[in-house]
């Protein structure tokens, strides 16, 4: 999907309509479970520095125009894996709880 196929960036009324936003979300969700699934450790070890050059590394289209599978997987690999994961149990001292699911359910519909 190209940024320069406006429709595809909204969920459209009628049938294929909401094709982009459910292949999105699919390919944003698969990248997240996998995350959650090979964890081992509550943060990467990351140097805050190194993490911060890859942040500012980053890829932002200039024009508009991207593929936003690439940016998912882009901010998987370089922060996603490297944030730290307050689902893990050995995440202690954190000041936020890790998110309840029917709480995403509802961000899922509300950001509909």
């Amino acid at each position: 999907m190209n940024y320069l196929d406006w429709k595809s960036q909204f969920i459209n009324c009628g049938p294929g309509g909401t094709d982009s936003y459910r292949n999105t979300l699919a390919h944003a969700l698969t990248h997240v479970s996998a995350l959650f699934e090979v964890c081992d450790k509550p943060y990467s070890g990351m140097d805050p520095d190194k993490l911060a050059d890859t942040i500012n590394g980053m890829t932002i289209p200039d024009i508009g125009n991207g593929d936003i599978y690439s940016s998912i997987d882009e901010t998987m690999d370089g922060i996603a894996k490297n944030a730290i994961i307050v689902q893990h149990p050995n995440c202690i001292a954190h000041l936020h709880t890790p998110p309840l699911v029917p709480a995403l359910a509802a961000e899922l519909i509300l950001s509909a």
